[in-house]
């Protein structure tokens, strides 16, 4: 079987990997889309649909940055930390930009905590992604 090692030429520079978290953040966007619908259709059939929307909002953006996260660092390959790093950010300011047009500007505690969250679940399914790269022992049999 033939090992596919990455050369030195190959590392993926900043720019690229910043044009390729830019880019994933198309998946993203499509995973919230998705998994708020279906939220949407499991709490629909509660009695009171409203009281869930807080549960839901964070399950959907939490499930959608792993996921999205895992797939970026799945495709690189490489860089698993810096690229959870560098796309959490990014969904960071993103998040940011869209609360500033439809929020009030304030920023509570909950709201930082949970913003620390997205850094954290991004940065750990990225790292779901690295291979165990420990020598196999073979067993002695006696």
């Amino acid at each position: 079987m033939h090992n596919k090692k990455r050369n030195v030429n190959n590392e993926i520079t900043f720019s690229t990997l910043l044009k390729k978290c830019l880019l994933n953040l198309l998946l993203f966007c499509a995973l919230i889309m998705f998994f708020s619908l279906l939220s949407g259709l499991i709490f629909f059939n509660t009695k009171d649909p409203t009281s869930k929307i807080g549960i839901g909002a964070y399950m959907t953006l939490y499930l959608s940055v792993a996921i999205s996260s895992f797939v970026l660092s799945k495709y690189l390959g490489q860089k698993q930390i810096l690229c959870g790093l560098l796309f959490g950010g990014l969904i960071i300011v993103l998040i940011f930009m869209i609360s500033l047009i439809l929020g009030s500007g304030k920023l509570g505690i909950g709201d930082l905590i949970s913003k620390l969250m997205i850094i954290i679940i991004s940065t750990g399914s990225s790292l779901l992604t690295r291979a165990n790269n420990r020598k196999k022992r073979h067993k002695r049999h006696r």
